[in-house]
Parts: C-alpha cells; structure tokens; sequence
C-alpha cells in the first residue's frame, strides 16, 4: 500500500511532466443562426446521460491542470454494464498507475512492485476517510452516464454557443454546478474536493454533438487554498472494443 500511497500524492500535487498542447484543425465557416438544442441543465444532462447509455463503449483522454502543474491520463470505459465500469491509466514519474472499476470492485496497480502476487490491490471502498481511497474510487466517475447524471441533477445552463474540436462543429454549453446538489464523486473529483470549493458553484463546460452526445468537458475548481484545478476530458471512439476484466485473484493484494 505504501507504493500506491506515494504514486498518488505525487499524482495529487501534480509532480507530472508538461505536454505541448496539439494543435487543432481551422474551424469551417457556419452561417446559419444558431440556435441552442437543449434549453436547460436538465435537458442537456438527460440527452448527455441517454446517448452514451445506447453506445457500448468510449475511450476518453484526461489532462489535469493545477498552477503550472499537470497530470495526463487515458480510460476505456464499458457503457453496456450495470455497475460503472472503467479501466483508467495515469502517467506519473514513477511509472503508469492503472485502476479498474467493475462489478462493484475497484482495483489499483502498484508501481514498481515485482512480487507477482502484490502487482494489483484490492481498494476497500468502505474506508473513504483515506483520501487515497477517495482519489482512486473517483475515476469512475469518467463514466459519460454520471457526467450527464450529475448535470441534470446540479447543473444550470449559464450560456451555448457554437464551438468548434479539430474541425466538428460542437455546441458548447456552460454549466453552474451547485456542489450540495452533486451526490458523492463527480467530473473525476472525490467529493471531499468539493468541501475546498470556493462559493457554492463550479463551472463546467460541456461539448456536444446534435442529439447530445459528448465530446468533451471541463471543469474548473476554484479553490479556497492554493490555484485553480482544471480537468478536461475529451471523449472519442465510441463503440470501439473494450473488454475490462479483473486481475486474477493470484496477482491482487488484499488489505
């Protein structure tokens, strides 16, 4: 557990090298007026909840930003299951930190270790007064069903507008989250996080394409102590083959 500890403290602070952000393609020309699909938080979140419930599966590519500092991910994530299911990458100077999420289960790996039956560890979700545990059951909130979920039943719809990702043309939509309103994890932060939110909202954009399917989100936490956390996350490859299984009971760590 020790291993796993000071992998995601360091994740947490954001000692992870910088990426040069890429560039994107020239946004075409639109000159029809423009006219918002969803009216209102509720509307939105619904459509976004409902379209990636009809997919089976979606990769996303997460970057985190705090100061200066920044963290990069990537998820698989299987829409087709009952209980959330996730397997999340994080790219840390001590080498990928992997957790999974599914049937109820969270399991994390543990970088550097060698000794083949400690290489996964089994989370006790139970124990949520440890912010590890509380930072890595997080991830499955990634899953596009609770971004739309946790819209709808938090969010109010400030302003859309027309926006562009590497060449598809997108409806922006930005959203107050009210952070009493959110039940437990949300837009990948632990629900501890919201206690250190300065104000009783957050900001989050939402990219969509007509009929409400995601594309992309951003959240911004301004908190009380110490800069700005910023998570984007951009959503693309639907229905592409994911198959997340559990490590075999003779790899995982139990504590």
């Amino acid at each position: 557990m020790r291993g796993i500890a000071a992998v995601v403290v360091v994740c947490v602070v954001g000692l992870v090298g910088c990426t040069k952000r890429a560039e994107t393609a020239p946004a075409p020309v639109t000159t029809a007026p423009f006219v918002a699909e969803f009216a209102d938080a509720g509307a939105l979140g619904r459509a976004v909840e409902q379209t990636a419930r009809r997919g089976t599966a979606v990769q996303a590519d997460l970057i985190g930003d705090q100061g200066e500092r920044r963290m990069t991910g990537a998820a698989s994530i299987e829409l087709d299951r009952l209980d959330p299911t996730v397997r999340f990458t994080l790219d840390t100077e001590h080498g990928d930190l992997t957790v999974l999420a599914l049937g109820g289960m969270v399991y994390a790996t543990q970088p550097g270790e060698t000794d083949p039956s400690k290489l996964w560890l089994e989370i006790d979700q139970d124990n949520r007064d440890n912010p590890l545990i509380q930072f890595v059951v997080a991830y499955s909130s990634l899953d596009p069903q609770r971004v739309g979920a946790a819209i709808a039943a938090a969010g109010t719809t400030v302003v859309a507008e027309r926006d562009h990702i590497a060449g598809r043309e997108l409806t922006r939509y930005t959203v107050q989250v009210a952070k009493a309103k959110l039940d437990g994890d949300a837009f990948w932060f632990p629900a501890m996080a919201f206690k250190d939110v300065r104000g009783e909202t957050f900001t989050t954009e939402v990219w969509v394409e007509p009929g409400g399917r995601i594309a992309r989100y951003q959240s911004r936490l301004e908190l009380t102590k110490g800069a700005d956390f910023v998570v984007k996350v951009d959503y693309h490859h639907w229905g592409d083959l994911v198959n997340i299984e559990a490590p075999s009971p003779g790899q995982v760590e139990r504590k």
